[in-house]
């Protein structure tokens, strides 16, 4: 899997399949860890971890997925540190689910 994820000829042929719908690719990947901490291991991890590299790699998502979180740090000039496990699932449905992000597409390699 991590050779997949990480060859040339994956990304070269993913972002061909975007540019073809004039969609923006954004590659993320997230691999198991026995040995590894408790969020290397758990479904809250596996999402934590893509929400991550997609706001990463495209930040003007953020206010789709933190629309409350957004709203007080752009109000009140806080900074958010810490986002419970609770809500990172919320918000990465809330991405799956928007109209302005349904060119999502999940990948089952």
């Amino acid at each position: 899997m991590k050779f997949i994820c990480q060859s040339k000829r994956t990304r070269d042929y993913l972002q061909s399949w975007a540019g073809e719908g004039g969609k923006t690719l954004v590659l993320s990947q997230f691999f198991f860890w026995m040995e590894g901490t408790k969020a290397q291991r758990s479904l809250a991890g596996l999402l934590r971890g893509l929400l991550y590299h997609i706001l990463d790699t495209a930040p003007e998502l953020t206010p789709i997925a933190f629309p409350e979180m957004w709203e007080l740090a752009s109000t009140h000039d806080a900074a958010i540190t810490t986002v419970p496990d609770s809500q990172v699932g919320i918000a990465f449905n809330r991405l799956m689910a928007n109209p302005r992000t349904s060119y999502f597409q999940v990948l089952h390699i």
